[in-house]
């Protein structure tokens, strides 16, 4: 749809939570907000209980995070108390708003701002390469998922929001 304000692209899917009960029907409707004037892009996600009983379980994101596949000391992630994690670790960090995709070496910065705390799992996405010395790894990126506990009572939706921003630093 677009607008004079800007761009909307909406997506949906529907699908089913096996649960000990037994299947729930669920709905994902999501949106990519571009603004004409805005540098950021919006993305919300409404999950949907379309089945008359309460569901509990986690709602989940993935995101890679990818330029150009290099690794050094001026790349890395950080978050809201500025810890740096470079790119080609793993871990979990619960409760985080506001994650940071710094490559310092080129002057870029991104910055995913949640509107709820997600507990974030991070880790390297590495692929195989044929070497002279054989087959060994090659980082590719990162690969970021922000989980959310989830419970929706009969045809309750809940809001999920996120706002990306790219600026030179």
């Amino acid at each position: 749809e677009s607008l004079p304000d800007g761009l909307t692209i909406a997506l949906a899917r529907d699908g089913q939570l096996q649960t000990p009960d037994g299947r729930r029907m669920v709905r994902i409707d999501k949106q990519y907000v571009f603004g004409h004037h805005d540098p950021a892009i919006q993305v919300v996600y409404n999950v949907s209980n379309r089945y008359t009983d309460p569901i509990r379980t986690r709602f989940g994101i993935e995101l890679t995070l990818n330029v150009d596949s290099s690794q050094s000391r001026d790349r890395y992630c950080s978050f809201g108390d500025n810890r740096r994690i470079i790119l080609n670790r793993h871990g979990h960090r619960e409760q985080t708003d506001e994650i940071r995709y710094r490559l310092e070496d080129v002057g870029v910065e991104v910055m995913l701002r949640c509107s709820d705390p997600a507990d974030l799992y991070y880790f390297p996405v590495e692929i195989p390469v044929r070497t002279q010395e054989g087959v060994q790894r090659a980082f590719q990126g990162t690969c970021l998922i922000l989980t959310w506990g989830l419970e929706l009572w009969g045809e309750e939706k809940q809001r999920f929001d996120f706002t990306f921003t790219t600026h030179r630093i």
